[in-house]
């Protein structure tokens, strides 16, 4: 049985979604009944889609070789040729939360947009994907932001301290001016020299 499944190509790479995704299904038609469950799993892989298209646009736009990319129910994959520069990888690892954040706020805007034209009807029909749009994606991005092993907040943080480190954020400023050893040393024997020149005159 075929494990995953092409659903479309970006920047000529190929999307997979992955067999387990119907255990999404599963879990929000639980939830949320039959009509409403399906729409909120849509939803669901749609902002996983987007976290993981996020990573995928800093990959192509620094040039970057995209492999692949592959979606399941609880983490998706964006699989790329690794580049060491701090920037650019940087920006790849926080690209899905930046993402989600986008998909949040473009929703909020929706949300809020309906409640000023008081269509609730229409909100009230949106709820399963207002659920998920907001309350999940929070949550996923709370969790993908945790220094854990998996997680992009493991090395997004790791990055960022190493970046403010090496810039000197965490040090005191100091308005003082470091003078070398050999000359302050060169300095205090001319200071002397001219001392012993006065005291003989």
């Amino acid at each position: 049985m075929k494990q995953k499944s092409l659903i479309f190509h970006f920047a000529g790479r190929p999307v997979y979604i992955h067999i387990s995704i119907l255990a999404a299904f599963a879990y929000f038609i639980y939830l949320n009944g039959p009509i409403a469950g399906v729409i909120a799993t849509f939803a669901f892989i749609l902002m996983m889609l987007a976290h993981e298209l996020g990573h995928a646009y800093y990959v192509t736009r620094y040039r970057h070789e995209l492999v692949e990319i592959n979606v399941y129910p609880l983490h998706g994959e964006c699989l790329y040729d690794i580049d060491e520069r701090w920037l650019p990888e940087t920006l790849i690892i926080a690209g899905g939360i930046l993402a989600q954040l986008a998909l949040l706020l473009v929703w909020l805007s929706i949300i809020g947009a309906l409640n000023m034209l008081n269509l609730w009807k229409l909100e009230n029909l949106l709820e399963p994907i207002t659920d998920v749009f907001i309350r999940i994606n929070i949550i996923t991005m709370i969790l993908n932001l945790l220094p854990i092993e998996g997680l992009d907040g493991k090395i997004l943080w790791v990055r960022l301290l190493g970046y403010f480190q090496s810039r000197n954020f965490f040090k005191p400023s100091s308005n003082k001016q470091k003078i070398k050893p050999g000359k302050q040393s060169a300095e205090k024997v001319v200071d002397l020299a001219i001392k012993k020149a006065q005291r003989k005159k």
